[in-house]
């Protein structure tokens, strides 16, 4: 079961392109539950290297459930309209998937309280004394 969103979460989004979920939908219940989970595992593919994963902390949880509404309502339209010629959710699924990209690189973040592993945004503490003065050989 996704950690961060749910069918619950989505049904709201994918009103106006009037789609239902249900037992006898299409897309049934049951394949937007999975589009869940691809989806979850594509944000920690993205994260996963930055982040201790699953994401614990409420605020990058609400964070990361929006990026997953975007990138599922996606893939869910096509599955609903496979002959559609424009899927209206997919400039916003670029744009959660390049964001992505940018917290994967650094050049962006979560929400504070998940504190990245290491890297450009760990904190060192203080500046020590250097240990040799300047022109000294080292």
């Amino acid at each position: 079961m996704p950690r961060y969103t749910s069918i619950s979460d989505l049904q709201p989004k994918l009103v106006d392109a009037q789609i239902a979920l249900g037992a006898s939908t299409v897309p049934t219940a049951a394949q937007a539950e999975a589009i869940l989970e691809q989806v979850e595992a594509e944000i920690h593919s993205y994260l996963q290297n930055r982040y201790v994963i699953p994401l614990t902390d409420a605020e990058s949880i609400l964070f990361v459930r929006g990026l997953a509404l975007s990138l599922a309502a996606e893939r869910i339209y096509a599955l609903a309209y496979p002959q559609a010629q424009f899927n209206p959710f997919a400039p916003e699924a670029r744009a959660a998937r390049d964001l992505l990209k940018h917290i994967m690189r650094g050049e962006a973040q979560l929400p504070a309280q998940s504190a990245p592993i290491g890297g450009a945004f760990a904190d060192f503490g203080e500046p020590t004394e250097p240990k040799h003065k300047a022109g000294e050989s080292l």
